[in-house]
């Protein structure tokens, strides 16, 4: 592997490895890169106490399949839960946002990191992976309830092939 990537590398094709194997993924087994440059920033690093919405993303048209996205939270306090969902844009109105199916984290109570992939044809597990292709247009919504609720945290999308 190490040649291989020195080969690569000389022919100015950089690659960088996902922390999560792709078999946790339900990526295609021999897949274990992406291209550089392919990590977007979803929501930045900020304690937050009500709802957030995500800007809008636009996925270059690079023949992207699916989407990683990772949550990091990194702080909580008072009693706070975190429902956090992918919505695309409805083509036929476009100031409306619509639900993918299944495409949401499980509810987040305190600290830690998960993951949601979308990817066609991947084997669909709640709150983990849905077999669904790379919306053009999407963004994501992350409602907080609970006592007093505060957290900080981030999310990160990475595209893939």
């Amino acid at each position: 592997m190490k040649r291989l990537a020195n080969v690569l590398i000389g022919c100015g094709l950089i690659l960088f490895m996902i922390s999560v194997p792709p078999s946790k993924l339900g990526l295609p087994g021999a897949y274990a890169a992406t291209e550089r440059g392919t990590w977007v920033t979803v929501f930045g690093s900020v304690a937050r106490t009500a709802t957030a919405t995500s800007d809008v993303q636009l996925v270059e048209k690079r023949n992207w399949k699916g989407i990683l996205f990772t949550l990091n939270i990194t702080a909580a306090s008072g009693t706070p839960t975190l429902d956090c969902k992918v919505q695309i844009r409805d083509p036929i109105t476009p100031a409306t946002f619509i639900d993918i199916t299944g495409a949401a984290f499980a509810q987040k109570t305190g600290t830690g990191t998960d993951y949601l992939l979308l990817y066609p044809g991947t084997v669909e597990t709640a709150n983990k992976r849905v077999s669904f292709v790379a919306p053009g247009e999407y963004r994501v919504v992350c409602t907080m309830a609970g006592g007093t609720p505060n957290m900080t945290y981030t999310m990160a999308a990475s595209y893939h092939k």
